[in-house]
Formats: C-alpha cells, structure tokens, sequence
C-alpha cells in the first residue's frame, strides 16, 4: 500500500493499479463549475427556493431552475471533497468495485459503455443492477 485518502481508504501503489480495465462503476450525480461551488460556499451567491424553482441570487442578477431540494447538499459535497478541482466539478454518488477488472479499451473523458459487452460476474451484476435500480 502507497497511502490512505482522507476518509482512511488506503492507496495501493501505482504500479498495482490494474491499466486498461474498467474496475467499478459509479453514478454521476452532477456537474457544475467550480467558481459558481466556490462563490455558493463563500456566500457571494445565495441559494433560495420558492414553490417552482431554485434561485441563485448574484451580484448578475437572479438565476432559475426547476425547484431542487437537493441543490446544497450537492454543492456541499463537491465543497468539502478535499480531491475537488476546476474548472468543472463532476460529482459522482453510489461508487462500485467489480469483483476482479475487465480488460477494455477505453476513450478519452466520459463515455458510454454496453453492460452487456462487458461479461460480468452474477454478484458484479446485481450490484449493478440495484444500484441503477432509482433511475429505472
């Protein structure tokens, strides 16, 4: 082991990392740009809800979107991540390991990749499987 993280996960070494293999899977939750995660910590923009929307208040004026009760905890987590950096922050939830790698070519950034393809173990599939399940 090379180290632990914050929360007291231990780091293995580069050179055991496994290369070319997809090793879990995790839901993106979302994404937003870290000035607007840094300016809704410091205060400079207010986040407010009436019965339809969530406001960002700014010094630019107000901003709306669909009502989201779960705006700040999101925010607050892409905050307090001590891994969080610019200029967009992704914030991933619901984080599984497969039972052993599978070898796969993959791409630059995000993209998607068919289940099917991928030959996974019946546990691998049924953790999969329910963490997917709230998204149908």
């Amino acid at each position: 082991m090379e180290g632990t993280l914050p929360d007291g996960t231990p780091v293995p070494a580069a050179e055991e990392l496994p290369l070319g293999a997809i090793v879990g899977a995790v839901v993106i939750v979302d994404c937003m740009p870290l000035e607007i995660v840094d300016a809704i910590s410091s205060g400079k923009i207010k986040v407010k809800h009436d019965k339809d929307h969530t406001i960002l208040d700014s010094p630019k004026g107000e901003f709306l979107f669909p009502r989201d009760p779960d705006f700040r905890r999101r925010v607050k987590a892409i905050a307090d991540d001590p891994f969080t950096c610019g200029p967009e922050c992704i914030l991933l939830e619901s984080p599984i390991e497969f039972e052993k790698p599978i070898p796969f070519s993959g791409q630059v950034g995000l993209f998607n990749v068919d289940e099917k393809k991928l030959g996974l173990s019946a546990g691998d599939r049924k953790r999969l499987e329910k963490m997917l399940k709230p998204f149908g």
